[in-house]
């Protein structure tokens, strides 16, 4: 699962610096596959802060709150989220969205996402 989590972060950080209009944003990516949870803030063009957690449950909404918090807390309006799970529709977005609040959250999750990842390499 790790290797999997770690894969999807490392696809959108390839994104993100692929992409000179979000590379020097606010932004905070979050993954989640499979009870696990990726959390990476990029402030001014930096990454900055990074939190993962495996073994979580989908429905423990205190201990994903806890994750999120800090990050959200800390966000500017403008900060942007980038969200991705391994498939489409995934518990994560259906449950979580309300954590971030009013910040502008993309979805960025394709149908088989983790393997089409894995494929790619």
């Amino acid at each position: 699962i790790c290797i999997g989590l770690f894969a999807m972060t490392a696809n959108l950080l390839d994104r993100v610096s692929a992409d000179s209009a979000l590379r020097n944003q606010d932004l905070i990516i979050v993954t989640w596959l499979d009870n696990s949870l990726c959390i990476l803030r990029q402030k001014n063009g930096q990454w900055q802060d990074l939190r993962c957690r495996s073994g979580l449950q989908i429905d423990d909404e205190n201990a994903i709150t806890q994750m999120i918090r800090p990050f959200i807390e800390s966000a500017e309006p403008s900060t942007r989220i980038l969200l991705m799970e391994d498939r489409l529709k995934g518990d994560f977005t259906q449950r979580h969205l309300k954590l971030f609040g009013g910040l502008s959250v993309t979805d960025v999750t394709e149908e088989h996402n983790l393997w089409n990842i894995l494929g790619s390499h």
